[in-house]
């Protein structure tokens, strides 16, 4: 989710000002960032989400070893 956020954060202001030569403080573009923002953390989370079940699907917790 950190990623999707720092993409939020930097990389939007500046596809609005290089890619689509506008304002970021246009009120279109802060209307679209927003939409975008619960986007990026959703993916975020559900990736994070999924990596976490595919690595306890290869380290399944019973084959750890002891903390002792």
């Amino acid at each position: 989710m950190l990623y999707s956020l720092v993409f939020w954060l930097i990389l939007m202001p500046l596809l609005d000002l290089l890619a689509f030569k506008t304002n970021p403080l246009l009120t279109q573009n802060i209307v679209i960032d927003l939409i975008v923002l619960p986007v990026c953390l959703l993916g975020g989370y559900l990736e994070a989400k999924w990596r976490w079940k595919d690595l306890e699907k290869k380290c399944p917790a019973d084959t750890l070893p002891s903390a002792e």
